[in-house]
Formats: C-alpha cells, structure tokens, sequence
C-alpha cells in the first residue's frame, strides 16, 4: 500500500527555505524604504527652496534660509539684512522640523544660512545633503548663484543629476 504525503524533514526543509526568502525580501525592503524616504526628504528639501526662491522673485523680496541638523527654517527677510532677528516672518508651509534623516551642509564661509534675494539669486554657493549611507538616486542639492540643482553625493562633492 502506498502512501502519499510529505515527511517531517521535508516540511523543515521547505519551511526552511521559506523563512530564508522572507528574510531576504524584508532586508531588500528595508533598504529600498530608506532609499525612497532619503529621496523623499531631499526632494521636499529642493522643491521648498525652489518654492522660496519663486516667492522672492515674484515679491521682490528676500528670503532667508537656516539650516541645523534636524530642520531648516525659511524665514520672510523683512528687513533684508541676511540675518534672523525679531522683525523676520517665518513661513510655516515651506519650513521643515525633524526631519527622518539629518543634513550636513557645505556652504562657502561655513555658515548655516543663505538668503535668496528679490531676484532669486542665491548669495553664496554650497551644497546640502542628507547624512545617510544609503545609495539614493539624489541625496544632496547644489547651490550656485542662478541654479539649484538635485544631485547624488559621491563622499567629497555634489554631483549634479
């Protein structure tokens, strides 16, 4: 008489290698959500730049940004002396607090702020970048006097994209 059916160590082996695909997949995952969460942060970082730099032109006024660790604020330059004191208006929708990753900064003077003014011109060149190991398609921006620009940090310099 014949019997059909799997063995205890057949199932083991199976269960096995299915724990072994599970596994795998979730690293991969985990690797692609810090990815897309890297790209994400920096292209809202970008956009919100690109944001205040169209404020400024189309105001004619100037616009000033503070960079930390953690966060950047933009504030209203009210009286356009590149300088946060009392008399600046914060703009709520384009600052960003804790944010997932941390920036690091490279701008000329090692300073932590910038200021584009009523032309939309940035006042000094640099770069920013999210501070992550991950290999993201973009993961810091360019800073030049007529352009910003998404690019992907080769562990000395800003690459543009």
């Amino acid at each position: 008489m014949s019997k059909s059916g799997f063995t205890l160590i057949e199932l083991i082996v199976i269960v096995g290698l299915i724990l072994t695909l599970l596994a795998i997949s979730a690293l991969s995952f985990n690797r692609y959500s810090v990815k897309y969460n890297v790209e994400r942060e920096i292209r809202q970082l970008y956009a919100n730049l690109m944001d205040a730099r169209m404020r400024a032109m189309q105001q004619k006024r100037q616009y000033l940004v503070v960079l930390a660790s953690g966060s950047y604020t933009i504030y209203l330059d009210n009286d356009e002396d590149g300088a946060v004191d009392p008399t600046d208006t914060v703009v709520t929708d384009l600052s960003q607090d804790k944010l997932p990753y941390p920036i690091a900064w490279g701008l000329a003077g090692g300073t932590d702020n910038f200021y584009f003014n009523s032309w939309g011109l940035v006042n000094i060149n640099g770069n920013i970048r999210i501070s992550t190991s991950t290999d993201a398609e973009y993961d810091c921006i360019n800073l030049r006097k007529t352009r910003i620009n998404l690019g992907k940090w080769n562990g000395s310099s800003c690459i543009n994209k």
